[in-house]
């Protein structure tokens, strides 16, 4: 979805009431507001336009449209409770990825070498891979990476 300038808060107010706590939008006649996309973010029409409800409620909690993207920092991207939503740029927004349902090690950052049956830590940083070595198991593997992750990627590093 083409990211779109948001419409003031005044403009957003007229039309909306947002819970800052729940994170949920209703209309002002109380009806709920916008539904789940294929992506799993929340989509509210307003205004005739299409908008995800997280960057309404960034702009209604924090009062600017932000700079960037809209990160959840619980991973759900239907979760849009203030204090869950904060301003990334799209390599930060990458990093806070959950566990792809692909990953047969288990471990975010890890994979199996096939030919050496011993488990690999990759990390990806500033656009390239770089191998944290190879380990006997994905458990001390995914230490590696939890270590490699805390340390490049602060705040926005996932687990899994």
């Amino acid at each position: 979805m083409k990211t779109l300038e948001l419409p003031s808060v005044h403009e957003i107010r007229q039309v909306l009431d947002y819970d800052t706590e729940t994170g949920v939008f209703l209309f002002k006649d109380g009806s709920p507001a916008g539904h789940l996309c294929p992506k799993g973010y929340r989509i509210i029409r307003i205004y005739g336009r299409n908008y995800r409800a997280g960057r309404l409620a960034f702009k209604l909690a924090i009062g600017h449209d932000p700079e960037h993207e809209v990160d959840h920092i619980n991973g759900n991207r239907s979760d849009d409770k203030a204090w869950n939503l904060r301003d990334a740029t799209r390599s930060e927004n990458n990093r806070n990825h959950r566990l792809r349902r692909d990953n047969a090690s288990g471990f975010k950052g890890v994979s199996m070498e096939k030919r050496t049956g011993r488990y690999r830590a990759l990390i990806t940083a500033g656009g390239k891979q770089q191998s944290l070595g190879y380990f006997e198991t994905a458990e001390q593997a995914h230490k590696a990476y939890a270590t490699a992750a805390f340390e490049m990627h602060k705040g926005f590093a996932c687990l899994g």
